[in-house]
């Protein structure tokens, strides 16, 4: 069994999207079930021996502009540190990385009203990818990031048809096991 933690980057509305980041990203880590618990307990050590605490999630939009709890990273040199540790720990994990990135701008000039909803569209393909990773033999279990209400339903209905459809190269049945 292989788990899949999926977060999103950017805004999945085709309609709003700030000109400096035009694209909406859907990824995640894949991590083999023997690997979860040795992954867990390194991301808890490193934020304890960083910040002495395992609260905070590390996410990225905090980390950048340095609050909810990463207002330490202000500091460059410590900032500095931050990201050497936390690279060097990226490296010493065991994952895959399965992601999908969408040009919301060129999405809409080639398919005008028909563009799929960016969200929609890229589950579809991370499935895929992850189906295609697992092979025929193996399953696997997704985990995405809670958001609000809203977008968590919209996420429940886009599966839904996934299950219901498959995608182009992955069958319906493929899914619902």
């Amino acid at each position: 069994m292989h788990h899949l933690f999926l977060d999103e980057s950017g805004n999945h509305s085709l309609n709003a999207y700030e000109p400096s980041y035009p694209v909406f990203v859907l990824g995640g880590a894949l991590v083999s079930e023997h690997e979860l618990a040795r992954l867990a307990a390194a991301v808890r050590a490193f934020k304890i021996g960083f910040f002495g605490h395992d609260r905070l999630v590390l996410h990225t939009a905090d980390i950048a502009r340095n609050r909810r709890g990463f207002e330490r990273l202000a500091d460059p040199e410590v900032r500095r540190r931050f990201y050497a540790e936390l690279n060097a720990l990226v490296e010493a994990l065991d994952f895959g990385v399965i992601a999908c990135a969408i040009d919301k701008p060129l999405l809409v000039q080639r398919y005008g009203a028909l563009a799929a909803d960016p969200y929609a569209l890229s589950l579809g393909i991370v499935v895929e990818r992850l189906c295609f990773a697992l092979g025929a033999s193996e399953q696997g279990r997704i985990i995405v990031e809670c958001r609000n209400r809203r977008l968590d339903r919209e996420l429940r209905t886009s599966w839904d048809i996934l299950r219901i459809n498959g995608t182009r190269f992955v069958r319906p049945s493929t899914l619902g096991r």
